[in-house]
């Protein structure tokens, strides 16, 4: 009889002692559910885009910034003919170079483009339209930004022609000199970038970000 009781308290022990673990099992699995589905809380979709919209004008900003002051530089020393040159040799070197340093995809876009390389495809030639319709309507085109179907996100801003320097390069063939309009023609034989006035719509930034990357640093 007693030793029945005994395997009988044994039993129960290893039992109890089994639920328990059973228990804080999943104790521990709900915590870890809870805290997770906490984290996707946390960071909303308003959130991350409110976020990649900081970036991407941070990061415009910067490659706006180096690229007017690398074509000043190109001015100075070579003057309008030798900025043409510059931007046919450097600026898309410089893009990407910018693009890997803030671990972005950097273009500049214009449906009147100079480089064929800055033919924007669908959904920039539809931001540009949209774009172009606001400044025609004498509004300020704000930036944009919005989920692509890749995980990536995309942050448009407008490039308006505002500067005089600009109409040397892109003006109409009266404000253009016959050695820059040689030159242009000589390394742009498609051109379409020049008979803009001051104001208009010259393209725009399309700057892809990673989400990925931008909720790390949020």
């Amino acid at each position: 009889m007693t030793r029945y009781f005994c395997l009988s308290i044994v039993f129960a022990t290893m039992l109890f002692s089994s639920c328990d673990m059973e228990q804080r099992k999943i104790t521990s699995e709900a915590l870890k559910d809870e805290r997770k589905s906490r984290e996707i809380k946390q960071v909303k979709e308003g959130e991350i885009l409110n976020a990649a919209l900081q970036t991407g004008r941070e990061v415009s900003r910067i490659s706006q910034q180096e690229l007017i002051a690398t074509l000043q530089l190109a001015i100075e020393a070579h003057g309008v003919p030798g900025a043409v040159t510059f931007c046919n040799v450097e600026a898309l070197s410089l893009m990407d170079s910018l693009s890997t340093a803030t671990k972005s995809r950097i273009r500049r876009v214009s449906q009147r483009y100079r480089n064929p390389k800055d033919e924007p495809n669908e959904l920039e030639a539809n931001l540009l339209d949209a774009y172009a319709y606001s400044v025609e309507q004498n509004e300020a085109p704000g930036d944009n930004i919005q989920m692509l179907d890749n995980g990536k996100i995309l942050y448009t801003k407008p490039i308006l022609l505002g500067a005089e320097l600009c109409l040397n390069c892109h003006g109409t063939k009266s404000e253009i000199s016959p050695e820059t309009q040689s030159q242009i023609n000589e390394l742009y034989p498609q051109d379409k970038a020049t008979g803009y006035q001051i104001g208009q719509l010259r393209g725009m930034w399309s700057i892809e970000l990673d989400k990925t990357e931008i909720i790390k640093n949020m």
